[in-house]
């Protein structure tokens, strides 16, 4: 299948339908024809081959067409055959088939023409006004004008049907030639006539690599270079010969601009200044000394001037593409510029110098706070911190200040600032958070006690209340940590602390514990007695110290065997309830003693326990030194049971609580004999322990001995 590409011209890219077959590699080829136009009736001569062979096979061409019309033809030879050209048809493609193919193309288009002049060829292509031109053609006799880009030559010599020779009229521009009969038609030329092109005005007249430059003036028609200095520019064609457009190409220097048209070449009188172009520079950042590498173009066209800002700066190498400059004291972060004789350039970026900081106000906020920082060199700034703690500004529009915004957990410390240039802060100089107390350590203590509080922006702690007095504190190295000492005679209440950035309370109170060792002294060791016997104990305590004790109690308990029969306290009110007593005093000084002497009376046997515990209203640093514990053992009364029995045996029993006592006999009489322990062990029982022998002749007397 043969499908038409751009302007028409054929591609064959497949095999044709209908009952063609495949194309053979010796197919039919259209290599020219001629003539090249021609009215319906003409006869045409294809040349190529394939049109009478395949390969050694007759295979002649079977139909030819002129566009889509078909035309009377004769194969004349393999390589040749001629056709007449079609009524109806008009300018197209020759082409051609064989039987079962499909259409080949011939390979340019054939002119149908009318039956005015064509204009075939002229020469010469190019001239100025009054230049000689011959027209090529047919059709020419009885031609009534001849025009050049529609301005009237005044005068032509038809010299043949086929000929016209004509001088380029004034006026006339880059364009087609017309020859014209009245009455019949006019003919306009394929290719142009070119005048000498003129440059009248470009716009802008200075510009950079990249510029659009816009040239105007006459003949641009067909331009085929222009150049700024030695440099080709693109350009794009123009499509009127009074405007074009290029574009100013890398490198140029100013230099005048030269057009190339097919008409001749023109030089503009004037350059096109090329501005010195800075790209880019290395490094971006330094302090006054710095040596400073600028990338662009046109930059050494001296005179050559470079500030930083508004500072002049010493330049030490100068190139086509750079510059090597030292930035001078006294700049300040501001771009670059670049001035020559042919113009000037601005660095779109900062060179950034070493920030400082001068001041800021105010001093102390709370979060979202808008303080304002004094410096030099701010442009650019990338992180502003308090204490360490980002937070918000808004960009700086000068050198000399900025505005930033006190962050949500301020830390008290110095104000930084970071920008490309580098960093910088307010060192002494601080910004104060509110403080805030989290907790202290531990929650209560004596006067003298080193208080830890924990929580936040303790640095600049200017005051410490304890309960309300001024305390004594350590001068804080961070913001989480503050020792404080509790001052003597502070009493309990919630720790205040001061800094220029205001006051935090604590939540809690802390407790003045004022120590009191308060020692308690008693009888040691088991006290034994007997049941409906007497005995006492004396106590006395005293205060060691440091401090006078207040709200003194003692307080005694006894089991219920014991029933106290009297008290006699040398200082304080005493309390009795059953089993308990209580000796008060508001106060105790220091060493002073106070003795108490107790009597009881034991009412039962056996064991039980005397306890007395002394405390006050002060915390006690050795407790264990105010408890007082007595172990009482109550005996039985030493009574022997005898008992005769039927069976001639006697039965002697005595309490079994009775645990330290032995049984002795002596015979009846006993004159001087001494009295012997029983040799048979006791029977032991819940309540008493017995002996059962026989009665003895003699008697026998019995005794309890301990």
């Amino acid at each position: 299948m043969v499908v038409r590409g751009r302007g028409g011209v054929p591609w064959l890219v497949g095999i044709a339908s209908l009952a063609f077959t495949s194309l053979s590699v010796s197919a039919q080829v259209i290599t020219d024809f001629s003539p090249s136009f021609g009215q319906p009736g003409t006869w045409v001569t294809l040349h190529g081959h394939g049109f009478y062979y395949t390969g050694t096979s007759v295979d002649p061409v079977v139909a030819v067409q002129f566009g889509s019309r078909p035309a009377q033809f004769s194969v004349t030879a393999d390589s040749q055959l001629v056709a007449v050209v079609p009524a109806g048809a008009t300018t197209d493609y020759i082409r051609v088939a064989k039987n079962g193919r499909g259409w080949v193309y011939s390979p340019r288009t054939f002119a149908v023409i009318g039956p005015g002049p064509y204009i075939s060829s002229f020469s010469p292509t190019y001239g100025n006004v009054g230049t000689l031109v011959t027209i090529e053609g047919v059709q020419f006799t009885g031609a009534t004008a001849v025009r050049f880009n529609g301005v009237l030559a005044p005068g032509f010599f038809v010299a043949a049907d086929t000929r016209i020779q004509v001088n380029v009229p004034s006026g006339a521009s880059t364009g087609p030639i017309s020859v014209e009969q009245a009455g019949v038609g006019t003919n306009v030329s394929a290719a142009f006539f070119y005048l000498p092109p003129v440059v009248e005005s470009f716009d802008p007249t200075n510009g950079r690599a990249g510029t659009v430059v816009t040239i105007r003036g006459r003949n641009l028609l067909g331009t085929m270079a222009v150049h700024f200095g030695s440099l080709n520019a693109s350009f794009a064609p123009p499509s009127t010969n009074t405007m074009l457009q290029a574009v100013v190409p890398t490198g140029a220097r100013s230099a005048p601009i030269r057009l190339t048209t097919p008409g001749g070449v023109y030089v503009t009188a004037s350059n096109f200044i090329v501005r010195p172009t800075l790209t880019g520079f290395s490094p971006t950042a330094g302090p006054p000394g710095t040596s400073v590498t600028l990338s662009g173009a046109n930059l050494d066209v001296t005179p050559v001037t470079v500030r930083f800002g508004g500072v002049p700066a010493a330049v030490t190498q100068t190139a086509f593409d750079r510059l090597v400059v030292t930035v001078p004291f006294g700049a300040e972060t501001a771009p670059i510029s670049v001035t020559t004789a042919d113009g000037s350039d601005t660095s779109p970026g900062l060179f950034h110098l070493p920030p400082e900081l001068t001041g800021f106000s105010p001093t102390n906020g709370p979060p979202g706070t808008a303080v304002t920082l004094q410096g030099r060199n701010l442009l650019g700034t990338t992180t502003v911190l308090f204490g360490g703690v980002p937070a918000g500004f808004a960009p700086p529009s000068r050198n000399t200040n900025l505005i930033a915004y006190v962050p949500e957990n301020v830390a008290t410390g110095p104000l930084t600032v970071v920008t490309p240039g580098g960093t910088t802060n307010t060192g002494s100089r601080w910004f104060y958070g509110t403080p805030r107390i989290d907790g202290f350590s531990p929650l209560r203590g004596s006067p003298g006690t080193k208080v830890l509080l924990a929580g936040w922006n303790f640095l600049g702690t200017t005051n410490v209340r304890l309960g309300g007095m001024q305390a004594a504190f350590q001068t804080p190295t961070n913001n989480t940590a503050l020792v404080v000492t509790v001052p003597q005679g502070a009493q309990a209440g919630p720790i205040e602390v001061f800094t220029p950035g205001g006051v935090s309370v604590s939540a809690a109170s802390f407790l003045v514990d004022y120590l009191a060792d308060l020692r308690l002294e008693g009888p040691i060791g088991i006290v034994q007695t007997r049941v409906s016997s007497n005995f006492n104990a004396t106590l006395t305590f005293r205060n060691l110290g440091p401090h006078p004790a207040t709200n003194v109690v003692l307080e005694v308990g006894w089991a219920s065997p014991l029933s106290l029969l009297s008290v006699a306290a040398s200082a304080g009110t005493v309390s009795q309830e059953s089993g308990r007593l209580r000796v008060s005093l508001p106060s105790l000084s220091l060493h002073q003693p106070v003795s108490i002497t107790l009597v009881w009376s034991a009412l039962a046997s056996g064991w039980c326990t005397n306890e007395a515990f002394l405390f006050s209203g002060n915390q006690d640093p050795s407790p264990d030194n105010a408890r007082w514990s007595q172990l009482v053992w109550i005996e039985d009364l030493a009574r022997l049971s005898i008992q005769g029995l039927p069976d001639r045996r006697v039965r002697i029993s005595w309490p079994v609580t009775l645990t330290n006592y032995a049984l002795q006999f002596v015979p009846v009489p006993g004159g001087n004999q001494s009295w012997s322990d029983h040799p048979t062990a006791p029977i032991v029982t819940e309540t008493e322990r017995f002996i059962l022998e026989p009665i003895q002749s003699t008697g026998r007397m019995y005794r309890l001995k301990r």
